[in-house]
């Protein structure tokens, strides 16, 4: 899938949707600091409609949470024209080959395992905005 080519009047923007409040904030902050714009979702509902609201640049999806996960939130996004060729970075903490050949189907464009630093997703969402190499699993 091709990489949804970031507009280059404004910062790149990256939607963090991630239950957990504190890795949210952190990873926020981070990008933040990297000089992103950030917008952030508590769940897989609330990052579908901000994902569509915002049409942002890379999406950072966590896996495994409550109500709509990050498997099925990544299923929907697919099927959006808005949100169908953004790259998502899935990060979990499965380390299966079959969590992660899964994910890729889904059309994950990289998978970060947890528990990971803020600064090993931006620089696999660094390396996606840029079209460089599919970077893969972190």
């Amino acid at each position: 899938m091709a990489p949804h080519p970031p507009d280059r009047r404004r910062r790149n923007r990256v939607l963090i949707v991630e239950d957990h409040e504190e890795t949210r904030i952190l990873y926020g902050k981070h990008f933040e600091h990297a000089g992103y714009e950030v917008e952030t979702a508590p769940d897989g509902n609330e990052g579908i409609a901000a994902a569509l609201r915002l049409t942002p640049d890379a999406i950072v999806v966590d896996l495994s949470m409550p109500k709509l996960d990050g498997w099925e939130t990544v299923s929907l996004l697919r099927t959006y024209p808005a949100t169908a060729g953004t790259p998502v970075i899935a990060c979990t903490a499965v380390e299966s080959e079959e969590a992660r050949a899964r994910a890729m189907a889904l059309g994950c464009s990289a998978i970060v395992r947890k528990p990971c630093l803020p600064a090993d997703i931006e620089r696999v969402v660094r390396g996606l905005l840029a079209g460089g190499a599919d970077p893969g699993e972190a």
